[in-house]
């Protein structure tokens, strides 16, 4: 939320500082938080306007009333000066109360924050920590925007949620939220935060398994809406293998590490940002090739907008995406604070695996379009290709431009991706 600067307004006046007792000597009715001007009720410290709207007369009326009485009989030479003066001191003094208005206004918060639900695409985690630790900061609230964050269940309803626009913003996985968009979701992916594609693939050493087409004759488990099965194709297309030589089993995502260390299944799929759990549990038995390494790199999770709200709010947008690519940037270099902002907003979740986390998120964001181009940006090159990757593999009802899907304008350019 922007403030109006009241010293570029036409015969407006310089306002000095304030002094120790809260007042600013020279502008007639602003004092300290928490008091009355006239026609306005305040409420200590909350920034909520009550009452009526403020009146010019009534703060001013006397004074105005004063230049009327000095003006003088109408037509006589001795008054035409004393009217001058008084028509000048009039609208020094009209443009003094607007002055006052304003700040009261801009004071006291009357012009209330945008209020924003953003929808986060699973339930919180490293991943989101600069989020809140950009709003523990105050941050958002500063840039005029009162954040409500809601835990997600996968990219699917986030991306649908926001199409809707049940929340104004939200994360998704940007080829879940392209394939949505192609279902007549309405949104546009205004920041990038993986620029590196999170999907891989997961099996153990000891099946005899030593890369992907050793999975001919396989079973794959993972959930039937897994995107990395929707993709498979194009996964198998790059190491030349049949995409129906496989076996796919149906698996929930909390079941697939136990399904694979069970041999329910030869290989299962998930996002690197939890590659530290495969570590832990299968230790060097682990087998892991990730999208990236076979040449399937489409962007990953990305900040979505929903369109209508976009085209309505373009300030309260650009100012999210600017505070979220600030804290982003923040936290690559000083990870600690946003992870301990993370904890101290969501009970149950462990420092040491957040922070492992993050450490596999950074990995993620780190490419050359966040180096080069800004954090969060979307090369327009790469862009094109994913649209090309999903359109040849989902089903899309509705075609679209892939340049209406998104957006970099709201970026600070000279924010790169750097440790």
């Amino acid at each position: 939320m922007q403030r109006l600067n009241l010293e570029q307004m036409p015969g407006a006046v310089k306002t000095p500082p304030p002094t120790p007792t809260g007042r600013s000597p020279g502008v007639p009715g602003r004092r300290g938080p928490g008091t009355r001007l006239r026609g306005v009720k305040t409420r200590p410290n909350t920034g909520k306007l009550r009452g009526e709207t403020f009146r010019l007369a009534d703060a001013f009326g006397s004074r105005v009333g004063s230049h009327r009485a000095a003006s003088g009989a109408t037509g006589s030479a001795a008054g035409e000066p004393r009217r001058k003066h008084a028509m000048i001191d009039i609208r020094r003094s009209l443009a003094t109360a607007t002055a006052a208005a304003l700040l009261v206004l801009g004071s006291s918060g009357a012009v209330r924050a945008a209020e924003v639900s953003f929808i986060l695409n699973w339930v919180a985690g490293g991943d989101h920590a600069p989020v809140y630790w950009a709003d523990a900061q105050g941050w958002y609230g500063e840039a005029g925007i009162d954040l409500t964050i809601e835990q997600g269940k996968g990219s699917t309803l986030s991306s649908q949620r926001v199409g809707i626009g049940k929340n104004q913003l939200g994360i998704a996985d940007l080829g879940t939220a392209l394939v949505n968009k192609g279902k007549g979701a309405d949104l546009v992916a205004v920041f990038n935060i993986y620029a590196n594609s999170p999907y891989g693939f997961y099996w153990k050493k000891s099946s005899g398994i030593t890369g992907v087409p050793e999975f001919a004759g396989k079973k794959i488990g993972n959930p039937p809406w897994d995107a990395a099965r929707q993709m498979w194709p194009a996964f198998a297309k790059a190491v030349g293998m049949d995409p129906g030589s496989v076996t796919w089993v149906n698996v929930q995502p909390n079941a697939k590490i136990s399904a694979l260390k069970s041999d329910s299944i030869d290989v299962t799929t998930s996002f690197y940002n939890i590659h530290f759990i495969f570590e832990r549990v299968f230790g060097e038995d682990m087998g892991f090739v990730s999208g990236k390494e076979i040449g399937v790199n489409p962007y990953g999770n990305s900040v979505i907008a929903n369109g209508a709200f976009l085209e309505a709010n373009p300030g309260v947008a650009e100012a999210f995406v600017k505070v979220t690519q600030k804290a982003y940037a923040a936290c690559v270099k000083d990870p600690e604070p946003c992870i301990d902002a993370l904890l101290a907003a969501n009970s149950g979740l462990k420092k040491e695996d957040s922070m492992a986390n993050w450490a596999l998120v950074e990995e993620l964001m780190d490419a050359e379009s966040s180096r080069t181009g800004a954090l969060g940006y979307f090369d327009p090159e790469r862009m094109a290709g994913d649209y090309e990757l999903i359109e040849a593999y989902f089903d899309l009802e509705a075609p679209f431009d892939i340049a209406s899907a998104y957006r970099n304008d709201f970026l600070d350019m000279s924010i790169k991706f750097a440790k």
